[in-house]
């Protein structure tokens, strides 16, 4: 029963933020609005990262104390080709990028992207994040420049966006030195800690290093709890 009333919960903000939302005008109301219908999208994500990282032990340590199927190994293909891992049979290139997302650096970077929810991406889009594509399917900004291709990626559902933007993260070669620290604070059993980690994203908005600072002051400002840690 409680693991169907947390589905449901979940089911209903994982669509797409609704006119109630929209109806809210005081800002510091629509904040915490934000922030509510954005949480359990995150923890979702956050959960199916943590899955699948616990399979990549559990497969490494059948592969050196028991033996593989071809389902345990189908499975860890189809995870090297979502993560882009060249080496599948080194643990170490699995656990850099299959790990999560400090939890109130997705919130933040959700609210800046998004404009709080206001953005036409995000209305017409479902797209939090400020994603690119350079497939037929997307919306053209409308400033974009005239020697410009991009579109702004279509999700199906802001769960998809979610989803899509901790996948960004955890495998392009942008981020790399992201996913450095953040093993290297794991190693350390240290927390990786959201203001920490948004100063490796600069190459993620074109405000460069004024956007780790934007980051950090959305984290501060709407007291953003430093909880998240990544997990061995």
């Amino acid at each position: 029963m409680v693991k169907l009333l947390a589905l449901l919960f979940w089911g209903a903000f994982a669509w797409a933020f609704d006119e109630n939302f929209y109806a809210i005008k005081e800002p510091s109301e629509k904040k915490e609005a934000f922030f509510s219908h954005l949480r359990p999208l995150v923890a979702h994500a956050q959960d199916n990262i943590a899955q699948e990282r616990r399979f990549v032990l559990y497969y490494f340590y059948l592969k050196e104390h028991l033996w593989t199927n071809l389902q345990t190994e189908h499975t860890m293909t189809s995870l090297a080709h979502k993560y882009r891992i060249k080496a599948p049979y080194q643990l170490g290139h699995f656990l850099l990028k299959i790990d999560t997302v400090p939890t109130p650096l997705a919130l933040a970077q959700a609210a800046v992207e998004s404009g709080w929810g206001e953005s036409y991406f995000v209305k017409e889009a479902n797209n939090l994040y400020g994603e690119w594509t350079w497939g037929k399917k997307g919306i053209i900004p409308r400033n974009r420049d005239a020697n410009m291709t991009h579109k702004i990626r279509i999700f199906e559902n802001l769960q998809e966006s979610v989803e899509s933007y901790m996948l960004n993260l955890n495998r392009h070669y942008a981020y790399k030195k992201f996913r450095q620290i953040r093993a290297q604070r794991a190693a350390q059993g240290k927390p990786f800690l959201a203001r920490d980690a948004s100063h490796y994203l600069k190459s993620y908005s074109g405000l460069g290093e004024e956007y780790p600072k934007l980051l950090q002051k959305v984290i501060v400002e709407n007291m953003l709890c430093e909880h998240n840690t990544t997990k061995p």
